[in-house]
């Protein structure tokens, strides 16, 4: 059966360009293939890069790469009826399903050189609930594996350490005050 990634038209936007993507992670269940995804994106006003679907045989990207999809702002643009701009469903579909082995963990990533501004960069919408649906819509059964899971960006991890190392400092400032 042959899986995509699929994202709704719920929840925050992420802004994926040189320095932000969207990154999951899934473990494979038996007769699994990966077709790609379907993404409910929109592009800046002002994007010229292409973005790029990765798919990675491992728990990130260190791992091999087996299949990648790179649209270009024009096959963006297309798949969206010309109007780039609005949330539309954006189709990432490889040219073949690559094969996955059940039990195995796996990497999607979703990149792009564009610039680090709104104008000029994309935009994903629900890829923190992304689920792996076939070309029906239905959901994998998944017996003993890991259905889906999204990767943090590294930034955001950074930022969630700076926030846990400021606590102790408060948490000492406000017994010097009290005591």
């Amino acid at each position: 059966m042959t899986y995509y990634l699929a994202t709704g038209h719920t929840n925050a936007q992420t802004q994926i360009d040189e320095t932000h993507s969207s990154t999951w992670s899934f473990t494979a269940g038996p007769g699994w293939a990966f077709g790609g995804g379907d993404f409910d994106m929109k592009a800046g006003p002002h994007t010229s890069a292409s973005i790029r679907l990765s798919l990675y045989h491992g728990i990130d990207t260190s791992g091999t790469a087996l299949a990648e999809l790179d649209l270009s702002k024009a096959a963006f643009c297309a798949s969206h009826g010309g109007n780039c701009q609005s949330f539309e469903d954006t189709p990432f579909h490889f040219a073949s399903p690559v094969a996955l082995a059940s039990g195995d963990t796996y990497t999607a990533t979703l990149t792009s050189s564009a610039d680090d501004a709104q104008s000029k960069a994309y935009f994903i919408k629900g890829a923190g609930a992304a689920g792996l649906l076939d070309a029906n819509g239905n959901t994998p059964v998944v017996t003993g594996a890991a259905a889906i899971a999204a990767v943090p960006e590294p930034a955001s991890l950074c930022l969630l350490a700076a926030g846990l190392g400021v606590l102790p400092i408060t948490r000492r400032a406000a017994r010097r005050r009290a005591g």
